[in-house]
């Protein structure tokens, strides 16, 4: 059952109901698959999984009666940039002068807020991670496409010589971010350029 959904609509149940928790077995595997129907919905959505029986009456006080799962809309208006398509899987490849896996999730104005947080090794397994936040900007006329970009910070967590800034675009067919970057070195006051094409793993 739920709160807000419609199964067939917002979810369907793969498993065969009633799922069984086997004799001397503590758990049972239930799935869901959450359906992307293109519509914005902002209220809480909630699907609830309740245990209807317990066989032995002895067990009934310790088994926990209803799970709850919250089902996370990524339906984002027409003018927004599809962050989802680089958090869908969490996981993200930061491809430049070295090939890194990087994790990727929305900004702190969520999924619809058009911002994307990937952290890595950017600069490959000798330098530490670095964690990003790359603003999408959509492009008007190529809804799919816009311009990435990214805010100078310190490149490295408690470091303060390197600094980072970033400019470029993403394409959602492509699903590619191509961020033209320049490092600062702040101590002896050079720089270097170079490019960070992020996709998802």
């Amino acid at each position: 059952t739920g709160i807000n959904v419609l199964a067939g609509s917002d979810y369907r149940v793969l498993t065969v109901s009633p799922a069984e928790i086997e004799r001397g077995k503590y758990n049972a595997s239930i799935s869901i698959l959450p359906i992307n129907n293109n519509i914005i919905q902002p209220e809480k959505r909630t699907i609830i999984i309740k245990i209807l029986g317990v066989d032995n009456p002895e067990l009934g006080v310790q088994v926990i009666k209803e799970v709850q799962i919250n089902l996370l809309d990524d339906d984002c208006p027409p003018t927004v940039p599809k962050v989802s398509i680089w958090t869908a899987t969490g996981s993200v490849t930061i491809q430049g002068q070295s090939t890194a896996t990087g994790t990727a999730e929305a900004g702190a104005a969520g999924i619809c807020g058009g911002t994307l947080v990937v952290k890595g090794k950017f600069f490959g397994d000798n330098n530490a991670e670095t964690s990003a936040i790359i603003i999408l900007t959509q492009n008007a006329s190529a809804p799919t496409r816009g311009f990435a970009s990214v805010v100078r910070f310190p490149l490295f967590e408690g470091g303060t010589r390197y600094d980072y800034e970033a400019s470029g675009t993403y394409d959602e067919t492509t699903k590619n971010i191509t961020l033209n970057f320049t490092v600062y070195d702040t101590t002896d006051k050079t720089q270097f350029t170079g490019t960070h094409v992020i996709t998802p793993k």
